[in-house]
């Protein structure tokens, strides 16, 4: 089986939970949670 990799970008108030509802999925081997304020610099 090949390896994917999937990048989601979302505003949420749950972070833990969601991370903990990812994890359980089956076949998700990662799970990570990057937090910002929403400013990007170029």
């Amino acid at each position: 089986m090949t390896a994917g990799l999937l990048v989601l970008e979302l505003r949420t108030a749950v972070g833990k939970a969601l991370v903990r509802a990812v994890n359980a999925v089956e076949g998700v081997q990662s799970v990570s949670l990057m937090s910002h304020d929403g400013e990007v610099s170029f």
